[in-house]
C-alpha cells in the first residue's frame, strides 16, 4: 500500500478567479470545511488504505463527502453529500501512486478525467499519493497544467508517504509525511506483522460473504452501486479499526496501529499559484 502503508490545459481559468476562491476559503474556515471532499480511484478495492485516507480527511478536515472515479474517468458520488463534485473547492485524492501513474491512470489521463469532472477551478488539491510531487512532469504539474497553472495550492509526496501518528493512533492527530520511519527494530517488526495480517484479512472473506474484500468491492464498483459502495467503505473502516480479539498486538489487523507506529518524516511538497498565501507562485515540479 505505497501511499499509506507499503502494499495521471483543457481550459485556461483566470488567476483572478483562483484568488477570489482562495480569499473566500481563507476568510471563512467553516465554509472551507463545508466544501471539501475526498476522491478515491479504482484501487480503493485493493486494500483499506484509501478508506482510511478518507476517514482521516473526515477527522482532520471535516471532509465528509466521498466520491469515486470509475475506470472510464467519470466521477460518481458515494456519500449523499448534497452537492455535485464540481462544487467542492478542496479535494483530497487518495490512491496508490508511482513515477508515472495514480491509481490505475497515467498522470495525463487522470488530469484530463479530473478536469472533465471538476470544470470549476479548485482552490486546493491534496494528493495522498506517493510520488505525486516528484518531478520532472509530476502528477501535481499535470493536474495544475490542466487548469492553466491557476490552482491555488497542490500538495503531494515527493517519495513514499504515510499517515503518521508519532505514537498516537487517532486520525485527527495524524499527519501525512514522507520519509517516515519506525522508532526501533521492535516496532518495525510489529509494523510488518500487522501489515501482513491486514493483507491476509483483505484476501479472506468479507463479512457475511464467501468472497474477499477485493471481490466484493469490485462487484459493487462495476456496475457502480452507490449504496453498496457506501456500505463497503463503512464496513472496511469498522473491520480494520478493531483491536485484536486476543489482545496480542502481533495479531492485529488494525490499520490505526500502523499509523501509531509511523514516526518522524518530512512535510509534503506544495506548489501552485499561491500555496503559502503570500501571493507568491511556486511552480509544480
Amino acid at each position: 500500500m505505497p501511499h499509506s502503508i507499503p502494499f495521471p490545459a483543457r481550459k485556461l481559468k483566470t488567476a483572478l478567479g483562483a484568488l477570489a476562491l482562495a480569499l473566500v476559503a481563507s476568510a471563512n474556515a467553516t465554509t472551507a470545511w463545508a466544501v471539501s471532499a475526498t476522491l478515491v480511484l479504482p484501487d480503493v478495492c485493493e486494500d483499506p488504505a484509501a478508506v482510511f485516507d478518507h476517514q482521516w480527511a473526515v477527522a482532520k478536515h471535516g471532509s465528509q463527502a466521498l466520491f469515486y472515479m470509475q475506470a472510464d474517468g467519470s466521477v460518481r458520488e458515494i456519500t449523499n453529500a448534497g452537492r455535485t463534485f464540481n462544487n467542492y473547492d478542496t479535494i483530497y485524492i487518495a490512491a496508490h501512486g508511482g513515477a508515472d501513474y495514480v491509481g490505475r491512470f497515467t498522470f495525463n489521463d487522470f488530469a484530463t478525467h479530473f478536469e472533465a469532472a471538476h470544470t470549476n477551478l479548485p482552490v486546493e488539491l491534496f494528493f495522498a499519493v506517493c510520488g505525486s510531487a516528484q518531478g520532472p512532469d509530476s502528477l501535481l504539474k499535470a493536474v495544475n497544467d490542466e487548469y492553466g497553472g491557476n490552482i491555488h495550492k497542490l500538495s503531494g509526496g515527493v517519495t513514499a508517504c504515510a499517515l503518521t501518528g508519532n505514537g498516537n493512533p487517532a486520525l485527527a492527530n495524524a499527519e501525512y509525511r514522507i520519509d517516515v520511519v519506525r522508532s526501533n527494530t521492535e516496532n518495525e517488526d510489529l509494523y510488518n506483522a500487522i501489515l501482513d495480517n491486514i493483507g491476509d484479512k483483505w484476501a479472506d472473506h468479507y463479512p457475511m460473504s464467501a468472497q474477499s474484500y477485493l471481490q466484493v468491492c469490485s462487484g459493487y464498483a462495476t456496475p457502480f452501486n452507490q449504496a453498496n459502495m457506501a456500505s463497503f467503505a463503512t464496513t472496511v473502516f469498522q473491520q480494520f479499526s478493531q483491536p485484536p480479539g486476543d489482545g496480542v498486538r502481533e495479531h492485529s489487523t488494525n490499520y490505526l496501529d500502523l499509523i501509531e507506529l509511523n514516526t518522524g518524516g518530512n512535510a509534503l511538497a506544495g506548489c501552485g499559484a499561491d500555496p503559502a498565501g503570500h501571493g507568491v507562485e511556486v511552480p509544480c515540479p
